[in-house]
């Protein structure tokens, strides 16, 4: 009986650089900024659950 090779280790491959659509445009993001944009997030979030899509049981 043959057994499977042992399946090789995945390595994480990351950019050298962000792209510009992740870079914040202008001034430095301070924690104010940065809890604004995640509430702007989970709100986001909320209202797409609150439409009820029916592939959110997937």
């Amino acid at each position: 009986m043959d057994s499977l090779k042992p399946a090789s280790p995945l390595t994480a491959i990351w950019p050298s650089h962000l792209p510009g659509w992740a870079l914040p445009l202008g001034r430095e993001v301070g924690d104010l900024d940065a809890a604004f944009a995640a509430v702007i997030a989970l709100k986001s979030l909320d209202d797409l659950v609150r439409t009820e899509p029916v592939w959110s049981g997937c």
